[in-house]
């Protein structure tokens, strides 16, 4: 399939991402997306996040831009289990809700097709073999990602909720650096969305509410932390 080039169609460093051609092994230091899934990477970016969040916790920056006091003792890790998933889904799916706005046809990536470099801090390098839609969930990356953190202790509900904000967060991203395609990035993502979350009557954007809340508002204790779509807003 062809290049799909995210940085030439006005997108910054939280949407683009690089891109390889199906079968190739990109050499330097890229890595495939399968190590994502394994237990010494995943427990890495777990501890990262979780050190992250007990940073944010003390200093109280834990409030979405709210001014939250900062609270004492620990924060639980089934908190960063969710924060860990949600980051890294949210990387993978956005990608292809632009791609998708722009008018492209492609399919949710699995593992064997994406790229990245094994850092700690937010956005992770990603690049993509692109494959031709339609888009499923059944095999993708973001759905092995999903149950992987579900097999490490994240609530079910709570990670597949994780994966439907990313979907309908997307919207805001790609807004925001491309506000003509507002429309047409809410359309791709509520198709999408309805793969993950088929309640009925579902759209994505700023009329989405998750089912079950994604525990971020635990690190400062207050639920003026709580996310825009959280079902505790």
């Amino acid at each position: 399939m062809d290049i799909i080039d995210l940085a030439a169609a006005g997108f910054d460093e939280w949407v683009r991402v690089e891109n390889h051609q199906p079968g190739e092994t990109p050499g330097n230091s890229w890595l495939s997306a399968t190590h994502l899934v394994t237990p010494a990477v995943m427990d890495r970016r777990i501890t990262h996040t979780h050190q992250a969040l007990l940073i944010q916790r003390h200093q109280g920056k834990a409030g979405h831009g709210h001014d939250v006091a900062a609270a004492p003792g620990p924060v639980a890790r089934r908190v960063a289990l969710s924060a860990t998933q949600l980051g890294i889904v949210a990387r993978l799916v956005v990608p292809v809700v632009a791609a998708r706005s722009l008018g492209h046809d492609v399919n949710f990536p699995r593992l064997e097709d994406l790229w990245f470099r094994d850092v700690l801090h937010a956005p992770v390098p990603v690049s993509v073999a692109w494959q031709p839609g339609p888009a499923k969930i059944a095999g993708s990356a973001v759905e092995r990602i999903t149950n992987a953190f579900i097999a490490a202790g994240l609530s079910k509900i709570v990670a597949w909720d994780n994966l439907a904000s990313s979907v309908s967060t997307s919207v805001i991203m790609i807004s925001r650096c491309r506000p003509d395609l507002r429309q047409a990035a809410i359309d791709a993502a509520t198709e999408l969305l309805i793969l993950v979350d088929p309640r009925p009557g579902i759209t994505a954007g700023p009329a989405f509410h998750r089912r079950s809340c994604c525990l971020y508002y635990q690190v400062s204790g207050s639920r003026v932390a709580c996310c825009g779509d959280c079902v505790l807003a």
